[in-house]
């Protein structure tokens, strides 16, 4: 499907003033309401990331845990407030995965486990009802987190049982090896460079790093049309990072920002002592 209007009426990203990324809820609103219904499908995956954080977010509210003072609502989102609150009593309709987690678990709020096993759902639904393009993006992310998660575990020392989101070759290849690169350095050159910035708990930079391995990808996978759902898909994942970064440049310095780091490796199973709120 080629979206000639809707592709050309879309705001440059990267303007020195950002426009764009100060936009962009409109812009999302904008986008979903000119997608064709299965393209539509597919947008609301990378919506859902912000849904599974909020959707935790009122779990633990319900349990009465104490939230991080610099918690907010997180956006982009495809449900309100209300809505999530109404879906975890099975008054809204949610995605399979979320109410499959709910089935798990029904009652008590079980803690990073739970949370890891909602990632987990998460990403599994993402890779197997997306398009090839959307599929190999969500592999890609899961790939990276599970290869981070093996990197803290290695310098934390703790299991490598504990880490994982999913199953497949790298989780496979790591539980095989016992090298620095984790057997991986031939398919993915960025592990050197993860590693040093986890060791020396430099998380500003690491989240940096983390985002431009991310751009390198998807510049890599560049659609063919700059009209097809894959390449509305691919600004808005842009929009989505550079919005990000927007906003933490805009209102925090750089020692606050390590104390709200949002990156692709959200419970990556830090040990408790370097945990941040990465769901």
């Amino acid at each position: 499907m080629d979206y000639f209007y809707l592709g050309s009426s879309l705001p440059k990203l990267n303007t020195p003033d950002a426009i764009a990324e100060k936009d962009i809820e409109s812009i999302q609103y904008h986008i979903y309401s000119q997608l064709e219904e299965e393209d539509q499908i597919q947008f609301r995956y990378l919506l859902y990331r912000n849904d599974n954080k909020n959707l935790l977010y009122i779990l633990r509210k319900k349990e009465g845990i104490l939230e991080d003072p610099y918690f907010n609502f997180h956006r982009p989102c495809f449900f309100s407030y209300q809505e999530l609150e109404s879906g975890i009593n099975g008054d809204h309709p949610l995605p399979g995965y979320m109410k499959y987690f709910l089935k798990k678990y029904p009652s008590v709020y079980e803690g990073r486990s739970a949370e890891n096993d909602l990632i987990h759902f998460y990403y599994k639904e993402a890779v197997d009802s997306c398009g090839l393009f959307l599929s190999d993006y969500f592999a890609f992310k899961r790939n990276l987190k599970n290869i981070i998660s093996a990197i803290n575990a290695r310098i934390f020392n703790y299991p490598l049982t504990d880490a994982w989101v999913g199953s497949g070759f790298v989780v496979e290849t790591i539980l095989k090896s016992n090298s620095s690169d984790l057997g991986l350095s031939n398919h993915f050159l960025f592990i050197e460079e993860l590693t040093h910035l986890i060791r020396n708990n430099n998380l500003y930079e690491l989240e940096k790093t983390v985002d431009n391995i991310m751009i390198q990808y998807l510049n890599s996978h560049t659609p063919l049309s700059p009209f097809s759902e894959e390449a509305i898909f691919l600004y808005f994942i842009k929009l989505i990072m550079g919005n990000r970064w927007v906003l933490l440049d805009e209102n925090r310095g750089k020692e606050e920002l390590t104390k709200t780091l949002d990156w692709v490796v959200s419970s990556a199973s830090f040990p408790k002592e370097y945990a941040r709120e990465r769901n």
